[in-house]
């Protein structure tokens, strides 16, 4: 994925404006958006697939987890509240709980200096990802990306 996004601040997406991009991975882009009539600010997960790889196919299999995570609900977990297709763009999206930390940013497992956290946070952390895994896999879903990258702090 590259450093250029696709969208910038301002711009809308279906109901939602861009306040920020707050990151990127295989298939997507995240950004920090506002709900136009609720004033609600989510995570908005855009497909933004740039490989080599059959983009239809791909576009698919972003549609399909946008599904699978609307039905999921676990105190772990963020909640899918929207998928749909810009209709200016036609890029595919879903909205999600937006998570920052204190300071107003997100933050993942990757960003903490696991020497200054104490034994104590290390393990409620564990067990609230077991949690979380165990719930999606009682629900016939495998994470297949788990990794500290993916791994939200509130």
């Amino acid at each position: 994925m590259s450093e250029e996004t696709i969208f910038k601040a301002g711009q809308a997406i279906g109901p939602y404006r861009i306040v920020r991009h707050i990151g990127c991975g295989g298939m997507g882009e995240v950004y920090e958006v506002e709900h136009e009539s609720l004033g609600v600010h989510y995570a908005l997960k855009v497909f933004a697939y740039r490989g080599e790889k059959s983009w239809t196919m791909l576009r698919a299999k972003f549609i399909e987890e946008g599904q699978v995570l609307a039905r999921l609900r676990h105190p772990n977990l963020v909640r899918v509240f929207d998928l749909s297709m810009d209709g200016a763009t036609g890029v595919a999206y879903y909205a999600m709980d937006l998570v920052l930390y204190k300071d107003g940013n997100p933050y993942t497992l990757s960003d903490v200096d696991r020497s200054s956290v104490s034994e104590d946070h290390l393990f409620i952390w564990f067990r609230d990802l077991c949690n979380a895994l165990d719930y999606i896999h009682s629900q016939g879903v495998v994470h297949r990306d788990v990794k500290l990258n993916n791994i939200l702090l509130n």
